[in-house]
């Protein structure tokens, strides 16, 4: 016999199951798919957008995909408490003419809305300042320099080095900012 509390924790692991199926596969064209488990005015927030609208969401997202090649997100971990879930992710992509290979890792916090079971907010966490900017070399160079004067450790580019899916040359953690 199956009680209401099942029935509506199961419907709510569905909502982020889904969820996090259109997500993963990381193409614009599935990114319709999403509009149905979101609440209408669903919140994004991350390090580059902060938007409210689930069409207003399903816009950056698509912009996103569009302008980068060999997505690949890897959900690592998952854990729920009530109706909050803490998505552990790496996101791998290629950019530009060369294809510089990049690996952002980071954590998606998702709120469920309590009656409809529905995402009503996606914020993304994560270090824009390490895993972007970091490899941009004149801001990249700076932010190196200030880390070592703090005493931190610049962080190494897994993916570009190889470590990660696929190969290629990613810049390093070089003084030089011409490279």
């Amino acid at each position: 016999m199956t009680h209401t509390g099942d029935a509506h924790h199961d419907r709510l692991e569905d909502v982020v199951d889904r969820y996090l199926a259109v997500w993963q596969a990381a193409d614009a064209d599935r990114l319709g798919d999403l509009i149905d488990l979101m609440e209408r005015e669903m919140r994004y927030r991350g390090p580059f957008h902060d938007v409210t609208g689930r069409e207003a969401v399903v816009a950056v997202w698509q912009s996103v995909f569009e302008r980068i090649d060999h997505v690949h997100i890897d959900i690592r971990a998952r854990a729920r408490d009530d109706l909050v879930i803490l998505v552990l992710w790496t996101f791998r992509f290629r950019t530009g003419r060369r294809g510089m290979p990049h690996l952002l890792e980071g954590v998606s916090e998702l709120r469920q809305n309590t009656d409809s079971g529905l995402i009503e907010a996606h914020l993304d966490h994560w270090d824009a300042a390490g895993q972007v900017y970091e490899d941009l070399s004149l801001i990249g160079w700076i932010i190196r320099l200030a880390r070592r004067r703090i005493g931190g450790r610049p962080r190494r580019n897994a993916y570009a080095e190889g470590e990660g899916e696929g190969e290629g040359e990613g810049e390093g953690a070089d003084d030089d900012p011409q490279q």
